[in-house]
């Protein structure tokens, strides 16, 4: 930058407050992340109050500034081997001295949600365990096949904080979407901390998916649940084609698939009947969705509702 004359400031100002920016990233890793900002041209020229800012001007800078990371990585080889292993080193040592040995988290309700977010710490290289034996906590059960562990002490222990720890407190005088992040309350999963470590089952060691349900052809409506994780896609894949979904505000109960089934929350269904595709199509698309998004279609064969 200063042989190009380009004016900056460094060590003056950054917020590291999640991974989420791919230059603190890193820093959960063991490595050193460097973030380079600049005036956008908003295009191919701006006008400025000096000079106008010009779209070659940028990049440029940012150019310079890549293979100058590039040269002092290599230049500095030696003490990033340091700063990783006196990271991994610390964060072994928080990871003892943390009272909470491990959280438990699913949604008995959604397996889908939480395979997902399963298949989330797995890609971030966290260590993920199936419940062996029920683990009852704040008044929920977490139950072997619908809940997972996750141990505090593992090599990622400072990521594994971050993804399930809460941010209740905040001294910047900036507050942000960013400011206090939590990934399991994004994904609005129940969860526990837990101050021993339970039994342990398997290791989780690939992704999870949900086996295909079956889809029953019916002549009238189908019926979907929106509980699952995927019921908007569903919805909107549905819509996109064409078929006309309508919605139930008031709880009913109807028969489907020869069992009475109670609705204590508002449910989204569409009548074949009314669509304007044929009863053939619609059951396509539902047979389409449910294998692709593994959601389940509740088929009705009748039109009473026997409450509601």
């Amino acid at each position: 930058m200063n042989q190009l004359g380009s004016m900056y400031f460094t060590k003056e100002a950054y917020d590291k407050l999640y991974p989420g920016y791919g230059s603190s990233y890193i820093n959960f890793y063991g490595g050193a992340g460097f973030l380079f900002e600049q005036a956008s041209s908003r295009g191919h020229v701006q006008e400025t109050t000096t000079i106008p800012l010009t779209f070659a001007f940028t990049i440029r800078n940012q150019f310079v500034a890549a293979l100058t990371t590039v040269r002092a990585s290599l230049a500095e080889k030696e003490n990033l081997i340091n700063l990783r292993h006196e990271f991994y080193k610390s964060a072994s040592a928080q990871a003892k001295a943390n009272p909470v040995k491990a959280y438990v988290f699913g949604d008995a309700n959604d397996l889908a949600r939480t395979y997902t977010f399963v298949n989330f710490l797995q890609m971030h290289h966290i260590e993920c365990f199936n419940v062996e034996n029920t683990i009852p906590q704040n008044g929920k059960n977490y139950e072997k096949g619908r809940a997972f562990i996750v141990p505090t002490e593992q090599m990622n222990y400072i990521m594994v904080r971050s993804i399930f720890e809460k941010g209740i407190t905040y001294t910047d005088s900036i507050f942000y979407d960013a400011s206090t992040w939590s990934i399991i309350h994004a994904f609005n999963l129940p969860y526990a901390e837990l101050k021993t470590m339970p039994n342990k089952g398997a290791q989780i060691t690939k992704p999870l998916e949900k086996s295909t349900p079956s889809v029953s052809k019916s002549s009238y409506a189908y019926i979907i649940e929106l509980t699952d994780y995927f019921s908007h896609k569903a919805l909107y894949e549905l819509q996109k084609g064409g078929v006309i979904v309508q919605t139930s505000f008031k709880p009913f109960s109807l028969n489907i698939e020869g069992k009475i089934k109670h609705s204590a929350t508002a449910r989204s269904s569409y009548p074949l009947v009314y669509s304007e595709c044929l009863p053939r199509t619609s059951t396509n698309w539902s047979k389409k969705i449910a294998q692709e998004l593994k959601f389940r279609f509740l088929a009705s064969k009748m039109a009473t509702l026997l409450r509601g």
